[in-house]
């Protein structure tokens, strides 16, 4: 394993190793196990231009948590989503990103919350 001798990776950190036959693998992969980062783009404002609350968004944040025992939130510099409406016309949005890791991918779960685009 490459880095500090002392260093245990956590389970979400990729860390490449070498196995027995010499083919480099990532931790992982080496323990036959994955996970899933899964990143959830959440709109400052509604489709009439109007912000969303801010308890919303902690509502979600907190269920995140719960499910799935921890969030990653990049809220501090909105990113911008772009996409083409009509042949001339680009939308725009300001969003915030979670993310969450899990090991298995409940599909069920997520159209169950709304999912649109679940990949």
């Amino acid at each position: 394993m490459f880095g500090r001798p002392d260093h245990k990776p956590q389970p979400w950190q990729d860390t490449m190793m070498v196995c027995e036959s010499g083919h480099q693998i990532t931790d992982a992969e080496c323990r036959g196990s994955h996970m899933h980062l899964i990143h959830i783009l959440l709109p400052l404002k509604d489709n009439a231009g109007k912000p969303i609350r801010r308890k919303l968004f902690r509502a979600v944040a907190d269920e995140l948590t719960e499910k799935f025992g921890g969030l990653t939130a990049h809220t501090r510099a909105p990113a911008e989503g772009l996409w083409k409406e009509g042949a001339d016309e680009v939308a725009r949005d300001e969003i915030v990103i979670y993310e969450v890791m899990a090991e298995e991918l409940d599909e069920a779960w997520w159209r169950e919350k709304g999912g649109a685009a679940l990949y």
